[in-house]
Formats: structure tokens, sequence, C-alpha cells
């Protein structure tokens, strides 16, 4: 069986791609546990330092990784760029954070004492997205291989050739058999789930994740799932409006608004709504598709036509339901994905925009009487990856953002931001966490041994 790509700048078919077959799935996995235990006995410094050379091979190699992102999801190529050196750069954190979480912690007793040591789970799977196809993998790779894991990488169907040219880079550094690719679509990802191995970290859709749970149970298999989110945005009546508009659009519409903490949901009083709505317009107006001027925001196209249908069909959606189109809300007339930024606003609460996660360039608004309906309906929603909350009163916004149901909540400014903060998504947005020392250790299990005097 073999992938045929699309570009979906301009809907042409890429070369194919040959498939990995169930037998070479097995084999493969095979091959990885064989040499597992030898891995894991390798001292960690030098583990790090295979680790870093493949980094500065993925960081050389950048412009021809950026290349093939770009064709084939539609990134433009300097943020397909940034977005492949910044996941070769992240290794340093990675490595001074795994160091912390290996390190053996003692506890004493009236009788002796624990010693609990953090030892890899065996043999990883690492199941990649397509929206960011070079850093969500490689933010999972490096902590599994720094921990003694083996690892069979899968990227997504959509963005093979991404996965590729990064699995080149990184096999040129590291000892055969540590690390190994498969190719294909849900089928051969269903046939790396179900093989004999140890650990699964999967980025991808809150129905493919629970698929992935389902059938991780036969064998207690353990999970790490990054999964989607349907990210509020609360905006009081005394928030700095301009300041507010500009996160509203930025974090809308960024990668064409296929990121998994994108907002999805603006909330905002009544009293703040005419001007509030009229900062974001003007904003929005002004993403550029494809090129820009320089500091201008710009956007590709949805990567793949199933996005690109789902965006538009909960545009229709609200549009039939009463919804007001203040910018954008169409395709355009030309061959590929490509779909305006749009700002919708009167949007209500049966309706799709505002219940299942878009993923797509669209800020949808809807107008509240007050913050305490706000958090209500926020928190209305089997998601919880992110939110944040907007308004001139701090301290009382603090109170507010420990109500909202989400792992990262963020007051007046973007979520996260220091190093070494878990990333914990709530609901059903994931099972498991990235980040920190904390982080580290979904990608170790622990071994307590008692010493008793």
């Amino acid at each position: 069986m073999k992938l045929t790509p699309v570009n979906p700048r301009t809907e042409e078919l890429l070369e194919p791609v040959d498939c990995t077959t169930r037998e070479e799935v097995h084999e493969k996995v095979a091959r990885a546990r064989a040499v597992q235990g030898a891995w894991q006995a390798t001292p960690f410094e030098q583990r790090a330092e295979h680790c870093r050379r493949a980094a500065e091979q993925i960081e050389a190699d950048a412009d021809q990784i950026a290349g093939r992102m770009h064709a084939e999801t539609g990134k433009p190529v300097q943020q397909a760029r940034g977005e492949t050196v910044g996941a070769a750069r992240a290794l340093g954190s990675a490595v001074t954070d795994m160091q912390a979480a290996l390190a053996p912690e003692e506890r004493a007793f009236k009788d002796g004492l624990c010693r609990t040591h953090y030892l890899p789970h065996g043999v990883a799977a690492v199941i990649g997205p397509w929206n960011f196809p070079a850093y969500m993998p490689l933010e999972a790779i490096w902590p599994c291989l720094l921990a003694g894991n083996t690892v069979l990488f899968k990227p997504s169907e959509f963005s093979p050739y991404t996965g590729i040219a990064m699995a080149d880079a990184l096999a040129k550094h590291l000892p055969a058999d540590v690390f190994h690719l498969v190719l294909g679509t849900g089928e051969e990802g269903g046939w790396l789930t179900a093989a004999e191995i140890d650990f699964i970290a999967f980025v991808g859709s809150r129905a493919t994740g629970k698929a992935i749970m389902k059938q991780a149970s036969d064998r207690l298999c353990r999970l790490l799932l990054e999964l989607g989110g349907k990210d509020a945005m609360l905006v009081a009546h005394d928030a700095d409006l301009e300041q507010a508009a500009q996160f509203a659009v930025r974090s809308s519409l960024q990668n064409a608004g296929q990121v998994c903490v994108a907002v999805e949901r603006v909330y905002v009083e009544r009293a703040a709504e005419a001007p509030f709505i009229a900062h974001v317009v003007e904003l929005a107006a002004d993403v550029a598709l494809d090129a820009g001027r320089n500091g201008q925001m710009v956007i590709g196209p949805m990567s793949n036509a199933k996005q690109m249908r789902i965006v538009l069909d909960h545009i229709r959606d609200a549009l039939e339901k009463g919804a007001k189109l203040e910018l954008g809300g169409k395709r355009l007339d030309r061959a590929g994905y490509w779909v305006e930024p749009t700002v919708m606003s009167g949007l209500t609460p049966d309706m799709k925009l505002m219940r299942e996660e878009t993923f797509g360039p669209v800020v949808a608004i809807r107008t509240v009487d007050s913050l305490e309906d706000a958090i209500r309906e926020a928190n209305d929603t089997r998601y919880g990856l992110t939110a944040t909350i907007w308004g001139g009163q701090r301290d009382a916004l603090y109170a507010q953002a420990l109500r909202l149901e989400a792992g990262l909540v963020a007051v007046n400014g973007r979520q996260g931001g220091a190093p070494g903060v878990p990333r914990a998504p709530a609901k059903e947005s994931g099972f498991g966490f990235m980040g920190g020392v904390a982080g580290m250790r979904q990608f170790l299990q622990p071994r307590t041994v008692t010493i008793r005097t």
C-alpha cells in the first residue's frame, strides 16, 4: 500500500510513499526490543550526546525539512523552518529535566529506607500530528530516547515526508535499531499500537486518542495522550480590549487555526462587545494569506481537505442558526485548501463553533451578560486543555481563573511561559502530560526498593 500526500496549496499529488507492512512493524518492534537493554545501560551522558548530534543534524537539515513540511502541510516556509529549529533546540531543556527526573529518591523510615529509581518503560511508540509535524513528535522522541526507551515513530499520513527527513537525521547519530520509522495511515498506526510495545505517546485528535486507549487496554500499555481542545477566552468589560483583541486574533488564526491550544471560543461581556469586535475585525482583516509585509501575521492553507470541510461546515452551521459573519467565512476561489480569516459574532451554545473542535482560522465570539455566565459556559465542554481570562482586576481574575476547568490557565496573557511548568490537560483533552521534571517522569517507570535495617 502507498500513501499519496497532497500539496494543500495547489491540490497537486506528491510522490507516493510506501507504507510499512504489518510484518515490518512487528520486525521493527522486535529489533527495537533486542537493543533496548543495551541502550538503557548506556550512560545518560552518552545517550544525551547521541541526541545532541541528532539535534544538530536536524538543525543543519532545517531548510530541507521545512521544504518538505511546506509542500505537504502548506505551512509557510519560514514558519516551518522556525518549527524545525525550535524542535531541535528543545533538546537542551529536555536533557536538563530528564537528568533530574532520573535521579533516585530516598525516604527513610524507622526500620530502614525506601529508594525509588526511575527506569525506562522499554519500547515506545511515538505517533505525531500533522499540524506541527516536527515539533510535536520530537517533544516526545527526545524524552523517550533520553530515558533509555527505544522508539518507533509514526508521522501523520498527511506529513510523511517531514517524518522521513527527521528520521533520516536521527538515524545518522543513534545506534542501530534504537529508532525506527513506521509509515502509513490509521491502519498501520493500529498495527503499531497493538504490537508488543510498552509505552505510547500520541498527539492528535480526541477520537483517535480514545481508539488508542481502548486498544492499549488489552495489555494495560502505559499511555501519554495529548488530544484536542476547545479553548476558551473570557473578556471582562474592564479588560484592555486592544490587547485582548490582539491575543484573540493571533491565537485563533495562527497556523490557520490548526493549533490544539488555539482560542476556539471567545466570551465577551456585553458592555465590551462592540469595541472588542471592532478591534478583532480590524486586526483579522490585516492577516495575510501565504505572504505579507514585514511584521504582518501570515497564515497558510488548511493542511488537508478533510479539515477544510469541517471548518466550512462549522461556519455554515453557525450562519444557519443566526450567527453574524463579521469577516471572511469562505473558501478562496482557487486551487488549494484556502479558507479566509474569519470573524463571527452572535454565537449561541448550540452551534458547532461553540461545541466541537473547529481547528480552523475562525475567531468565534459569544456575548454574555457577566463573567459568571462566561465561566459556566466555558466549563460546559468535554475538553479542558487551556483557557485565558482578561480584565482589569488581576487579583479577582486569579480567583476566577482557578474555577476554569483546564490544565493551563492564564490571566491577561498567553498560557504557560515559565520553564518546567507541567502541561497537564483536564477532562478529555488528554491523559498524562508533558513539561518539566514531572512531565519527564511520564516516560519512566518508578521502581522502589525497600532496604530494612
